[in-house]
């Protein structure tokens, strides 16, 4: 269902499809009657607030993906104990003010990173399973924009990644936040710089596999490589790195082949 255009027009619509697995929704929600079999809801640009917020019950949901919405609100209106697999892409920040439930069965979260937002540093004190964390969309994510990725990029325009703002109020204050998320192993980070990995695998002692879309070493202006190639070699020490499409284990680490484009020292 699509809204008519030049008309702002939202609909709720509930549809009996007992055996309905997979929904998309785009503008409008459509609510199924019965939705004891539903495992997968994607939301894009759905005005839910416009409803009064009533409980939506989705028992058996694994994956939830909201793009340009609201997801404090979704995530507050829809009542999700199975939620394994959370994606939020949203090009601003949100400025829900809601109360969340917890999301004990989640372990994968996928959301884009557009700077410090309320709503994510509320949500990351509530997923306590999580497994895997990304902040860019990994299914958006295609060659083209990995290609893109290698190539120099000023670090000057690199924001902080949004994961080490919810440490403390300073942002960077190097605090223990393995309480948070306990069993968290996997960390992906579209750009960011070694000393920023540095910081988040001892807050988190936990991690163990870090994958970087955009080599810091080549974001780096070229007097400063050398210094930012030993400390990626220091990082690869103590936890597992792979920088853009590499598999697990492939990258540069002591005397083997370094990989193409990285400053040997």
């Amino acid at each position: 269902m699509y809204g008519i255009a030049g008309r702002s027009m939202s609909i709720q619509k509930e549809v009996n499809a007992p055996e309905l697995e997979t929904l998309s929704c785009h503008t409008h929600l459509i609510v199924p009657e019965s939705p004891t079999r539903l495992l997968s809801l994607s939301l894009i640009n759905v005005d839910i607030d416009q409803f009064g917020r009533r409980a939506v019950e989705l028992p058996h949901v694994v994956y939830l993906r909201i793009e340009d919405c609201s997801p404090g609100i979704i995530l507050s209106t829809l009542l999700t104990p199975s939620l394994r697999r959370l994606v939020v892409k949203n090009w601003t920040i949100s400025n829900d003010s809601v109360q969340l439930p917890r999301f004990d069965s989640l372990q994968e979260l996928q959301w884009l990173d557009t700077g410090e937002d309320p709503v994510f540093v509320t949500l990351s004190r509530l997923c306590p399973n999580l497994n895997r964390y990304l902040n860019y969309i990994e299914e958006d994510n295609l060659e083209k924009d990995i290609k893109m990725t290698a190539k120099p990029f000023p670090r000057a325009f690199d924001p902080t990644p949004m994961i080490l703002g919810v440490f403390d109020e300073d942002g960077l204050g190097g605090v223990n936040a393995h309480n948070n998320w306990p069993v968290l192993e996997e960390v992906s980070l579209k750009s960011t710089s070694c000393d920023h990995v540095a910081t988040l695998i001892e807050a988190i002692p936990s991690i163990k596999r870090v994958r970087i879309l955009r080599d810091p070493v080549l974001l780096c202006n070229e007097d400063d490589r050398e210094g930012e190639m030993g400390k990626f070699t220091m990082l690869r020490r103590k936890v597992e790195v792979a920088i853009r499409g590499e598999p697990w284990g492939s990258g540069f680490l002591g005397n083997e082949t370094p990989r193409e484009g990285a400053v040997t020292v």
